[in-house]
């Protein structure tokens, strides 16, 4: 089928398909037709704070019932061989846990939820966060190692990007290799905690998480 379109200078545009295309190029990319993207705190904050606040003026109801939080971390650690280790001791940021004899990796489990749904829709990160570990040491045989395998490998299972160089957010499940260890030997490790929570109450608690896997 053929389409003619009257120009406004007069001439004459033929399209020979259903699909009309105006053959009009000014080099323009999506950054030049579309208005920036923001996500930033700040500012979708804000606008969400005058939706919100001419909602209540109209007496709209809240369409989103409020979810009870919680501070608990559930924190734990699963062996390679299956065993569930609980923390030893807790100090400021730092936890400690008794490693059996030849256990050659862990999973950090604990509770996670994403920062969107915890704060707000107007936070811009999605990631299912579950306890900021800084640094991590072992004490074994008289002598102490500091695990960087968190810090250095990217593609470990289980954790969000490194912040700073320095932490790196676990997933809720995150696996830790523990490194050449000396045979028949118990250790002590010890997990430095930067930040941790709120979660979800409803979110899956870290027994079951454990149990599933």
């Amino acid at each position: 089928m053929r389409y003619q379109i009257r120009l406004k200078k007069g001439g004459l545009f033929r399209q020979n398909s259903k699909v009309v295309s105006i053959p009009y190029n000014r080099n323009l990319s999506w950054d030049d037709a579309v208005a920036p993207l923001a996500v930033s705190r700040d500012i979708v904050e804000s606008l969400f704070r005058q939706i919100e606040a001419r909602a209540d003026e109209k007496s709209y109801p809240v369409q989103t019932e409020v979810r009870p939080l919680t501070c608990e971390r559930g924190l734990q650690l699963i062996t390679d061989t299956g065993a569930t280790i609980y923390p030893a001791r807790t100090h400021g940021e730092h936890t400690t846990f008794m490693i059996p004899v030849g256990v050659q990796s862990v999973r950090i489990i604990s509770n996670s939820s994403r920062p969107s749904d915890v704060i707000g829709p107007f936070v811009d990160d999605r990631r299912n966060l579950g306890i900021l570990v800084g640094e991590i040491k072992m004490f074994e045989s008289r002598a102490t190692r500091t695990l960087t395998s968190h810090l250095r490998d990217e593609e470990l299972v289980g954790w969000n990007n490194v912040e700073d160089g320095t932490m790196r957010w676990t997933t809720g499940d995150a696996v830790l290799p523990l490194g050449n260890r000396p045979m028949g030997v118990i250790a002590l490790m010890s997990i430095q905690i930067c930040a941790a929570g709120p979660y979800l109450l409803t979110e899956a608690p870290a027994e079951t998480v454990a149990l599933q896997a």
